[in-house]
């Protein structure tokens, strides 16, 4: 008897004989797919050869070693020898599945990962299509589309036959009577919060003697918290019902308003709304988890990278996660390149790879939503000595994924990047003991200041790092202002590297201290010293510059990825 292989997927059965098998033809988008091996009904269960459907599905696959499949924004890797399949990363032990030494896997499976439609199976025929439109589990899967309110940076999903009755109001008539949704704000300030909005709407609505008011719950929505009004109201002997999201942000109040008529069938109108309600995203404020992403890259492959922690498309982090691995490979390799952004926002981090192996934190620094994260080997330099693959890809990228940061603190000028090294433990030393006897954030940020001015030389520009700065005492210009922004960041000052990449260059940084930035400029700086200057410049070295000094003078000011 033949041993059994273990191969693959999510909830497959371990069948050693098939007491009916029949063949089916396959149709994706009514064309038929013809294949060596046949997709075939066992005993009600279909199941599809898994390469030969990736490939007629126009999906990316690599069947080198272990099977993996890219398809619809899913990655699918089956590892054969160490008994796992992920989806998007994440690990799943599985049972296996061989048909006359062929891979199958079941439809139903495909159905899951890849949102494909089967929209008929009947007399050995059956039909399947990649959905193309939203589709929510709710009352008879009615179909959704998109809604953007782009002054209030607010976007949910509506039912396909709701229509759009003002710039905030949408909706749609029912044989009982209006059915619609409304979306408005309000300001938050030092005298109106959402408790005095909602006791103020309240009020309002008691004034009217055919409001009856109902309860006041609490809900969660994408991480958003709401206040939930439920309140009946009778106009001309037609009883209406609300129900009002009051949600809050750090600045407004988002108040969400449906009403319907009563006699609208109140399973069918409240699953709808709460459809409705968990497709709203408030940009910058909630999270959307629909664009799940995670690939693992030919190099992962190439130099048998392995992952010790989990990282997995739309796995949820705090600020940070932790990044464990080694490659198994007599290839050397010293550093990976981490780089984390979030829409225009980036920075790069630096993985040291020692003997191998490597650990290390990412930090998601950008707050509340997606971040993105490529993980590639470090290609700065010369580090990898190369052998036997120089017939493979040896593109350096291992893996690019999303992950969902559940903290809205941003820390993205408080933390450590490639450049900036401020969890190095001597110089954080060093910055401590330089603002000992300084109890404000602003005398601190300037004694660190002017131990850069009085203490580190400036030389000419040469091939170093802000830690040779750190032991040397001296270095370029540039490099002595990275090491001012790591020292201020290395004792929690929030610290912004700026360049001008006009017609003069220039860098300095800028602290955020008291609830503004301000602006630390260790070096002057003269338009007269560069050699095809065509007016003079002159900007002064100094603490808590006024910010017209720099501002008025150079252009195309930045902020750097550091």
């Amino acid at each position: 008897m033949k041993k059994i292989i273990t191969i693959f997927f999510f909830i497959l059965l371990t069948i050693t004989t098939f007491s009916e098998e029949r063949e089916v033809n396959l149709f994706i988008n009514s064309v038929p797919i013809n294949s060596e091996n046949k997709v075939l009904d066992l005993n009600g269960e279909i199941i599809v050869p898994m390469i030969e459907l990736f490939e007629n599905l126009g999906a990316k696959i690599n069947t080198e070693n272990i099977i993996t499949g890219y398809y619809l924004n899913t990655f699918i890797k089956v590892d054969i020898k160490n008994n796992y399949y992920a989806i998007n990363g994440k690990k799943y032990n599985y049972d296996k599945f061989i048909h006359d030494d062929i891979v199958y896997i079941p439809l139903n499976a495909l159905n899951i990962f890849f949102d494909l439609d089967i929209k008929e199976y009947a007399n050995g025929n059956l039909y399947i299509n990649p959905n193309k439109i939203i589709r929510y589990n709710s009352y008879n899967d009615i179909p959704y589309r998109d809604i953007i309110l782009k002054d209030k940076e607010v976007r949910f999903s509506l039912p396909l036959d709701w229509i759009k009755y003002s710039d905030n109001k949408y909706g749609y008539s029912s044989n009982f009577g209006e059915v619609n949704v409304s979306c408005y704000t309000q300001k938050l300030n030092d005298n109106i919060n959402t408790d005095i909005i909602i006791d103020t709407y309240v009020e309002h609505l008691t004034i009217n003697p055919n409001i009856v008011l109902g309860k006041l719950l609490k809900k969660n929505y994408n991480y958003l918290n709401s206040n939930v009004l439920y309140f009946i109201e009778n106009v001309n002997a037609i009883t209406e019902k609300h129900i009002v999201n009051f949600i809050e942000t750090d600045d407004k109040v988002y108040i969400v308003e449906f009403q319907y008529p009563e006699q609208l069938s109140e399973p069918f109108i409240l699953s709808v709304i709460e459809d409705i309600m968990n497709t709203f995203y408030i940009d910058g404020s909630s999270i959307d988890t629909s664009s799940e992403h995670y690939i693992e890259l030919n190099a992962f492959r190439n130099y048998n990278c392995h992952l010790v922690t989990e990282l997995y498309g739309n796995m949820t982090v705090d600020n940070k996660l932790d990044l464990k691995g080694y490659f198994d490979t007599d290839e050397t390799i010293n550093a990976l390149s981490v780089i984390v952004s979030r829409g225009n926002d980036k920075i790069e981090l630096s993985v040291p790879v020692i003997d191998n192996n490597f650990q290390k934190t990412i930090y998601t620094p950008f707050g509340l939503g997606k971040h993105n994260i490529k993980i590639s080997i470090d290609s700065n330099e010369d580090k990898i000595v190369l052998s036997d693959f120089n017939k493979k890809d040896l593109s350096k990228t291992l893996i690019k994924c999303s992950v969902i940061n559940t903290n809205n603190k941003h820390i993205r000028y408080i933390i450590p990047t490639k450049y900036i090294p401020s969890m190095n433990r001597n110089i954080s030393s060093l910055a401590k003991l330089l603002t000992r006897n300084n109890v404000t954030t602003y005398s601190k940020a300037s004694s660190i200041y002017h131990y850069i001015t009085d203490d580190i030389k400036p030389i000419q520009k040469k091939k170093e790092t802000v830690i040779d700065v750190h032991n040397n005492y001296e270095g370029s210009e540039k490099n002595i202002t990275l090491y001012l922004a790591t020292l201020l960041r290395s004792i929690n000052i929030p610290t912004r590297v700026m360049e001008s990449t006009g017609l003069y260059n220039h860098m300095w940084v800028e602290s955020y201290i008291n609830g503004s930035w301000i602006i630390l400029n260790p070096f002057s700086y003269s338009s007269m010293d560069e050699a095809d200057s065509i007016e003079e410049i002159e900007i002064d070295a100094g603490f808590n510059l006024n910010h017209e000094d720099i501002y008025d003078t150079l252009s195309n000011i930045i902020i750097l990825d550091y």
